[in-house]
């Protein structure tokens, strides 16, 4: 079923938003393009371009994961309404 398979779904992107690591990593690839970006000659339009791009991915990939918690959220309420209770999920 679709339902139970996004809750399943979020409840693995919500282990990896709450992993120490995976956050750790996030933080130090968004930091460190931010860096590149900040100290790139002015002239290198392309260069600064893709920099740009790195981060916003970066923030995309973990907006995403967030998405994906926020959609399990509400397949799991939803579970919840059509059985009547409480979902064993």
């Amino acid at each position: 079923m679709k339902l139970t398979d996004d809750v399943a779904t979020a409840g693995r992107a919500q282990q990896l938003l709450d992993n120490k690591e995976f956050t750790t990593a996030v933080e130090i690839v968004e930091k460190r393009y931010l860096e590149a970006l900040l100290a790139a000659d002015p002239t290198d339009d392309m260069g600064r371009f893709r920099l740009a791009e790195a981060i916003r991915v970066v923030r995309m990939v973990v907006r995403h994961l967030q998405i994906v918690v926020e959609g399990g959220k509400l397949s799991k309420a939803t579970l919840e309404a059509m059985t009547g209770g409480k979902s064993r999920f």
